[in-house]
C-alpha cells in the first residue's frame, strides 16, 4: 500500500510495509537510497537495452534513410523503428553517471532511456524495502518531471 503526502519540493512517497510483528509500519521513501540499492540493476538494464538497440539495427531486415543523428530501419518482424544516436549516447553517459551514483546529473533523455531500459528487461528485481515497481514509478516520475521542465524552459 502506498500513500502520498505533499512536501516542499514535490511529492514525498511513504510506502507501508509489514514489520516483523506483522504490523504495518511506514517506510519513508528516500530517492537516494532507492537509486543506490538499484544502481547495479539500472546499469544492467541500460547495457541490455543498448545491446538490443545495436542488435536490431545490425540485424535489420532493411535499413532506410540514414539521417544526421538517426537511422530508420525495418525489424525482422516487419516493424518500423529508428535508431536514435542521441538516445544511444544518453544511455552510455547514464551508465557512467550511474556507476558514480550521480543520478542528480541525469538529463531528461537519460531518465527517459532508463525508463525504457527498465521496461525492456524481463527480470524485475526487488531491493528491500523497495520493489521494482517503486523504482520504475520513480524513474517514470523523474522522466516526466524533467521533460516538463524542458518544455517550460523552451516556452520562456
Amino acid at each position: 500500500m502506498t500513500t502520498e503526502t505533499e512536501v516542499a519540493n514535490g511529492v514525498q512517497r511513504t510506502e507501508i510495509i509489514l514489520n516483523s510483528n506483522g504490523d504495518y509500519k511506514p517506510h519513508e521513501f528516500d530517492d537516494v537510497e532507492l537509486l543506490h540499492l538499484f544502481k547495479d540493476d539500472i546499469i544492467y538494464a541500460l547495457k541490455e537495452y543498448i545491446d538490443k538497440c545495436e542488435h536490431e539495427l545490425v540485424n535489420a531486415k532493411e535499413r532506410g534513410k540514414r539521417k544526421v543523428d538517426s537511422w530508420d530501419y525495418k525489424t525482422k518482424s516487419d516493424c518500423d523503428d529508428t535508431f536514435d544516436y542521441n538516445s544511444y549516447k544518453a544511455m552510455q553517459e547514464a551508465i557512467k553517471l550511474a556507476e558514480e551514483e550521480k543520478f542528480d546529473e541525469f538529463t531528461a533523455n537519460m531518465w527517459w532511456q532508463t525508463e525504457m531500459a527498465l521496461a525492456y528487461v524481463p527480470k524485475k528485481w526487488h531491493r528491500k524495502p523497495y520493489t521494482f515497481r517503486t523504482l520504475l514509478e520513480f524513474v517514470m516520475e523523474k522522466s516526466r518531471h524533467t521533460m516538463q521542465l524542458l518544455i517550460e524552459e523552451k516556452k520562456k
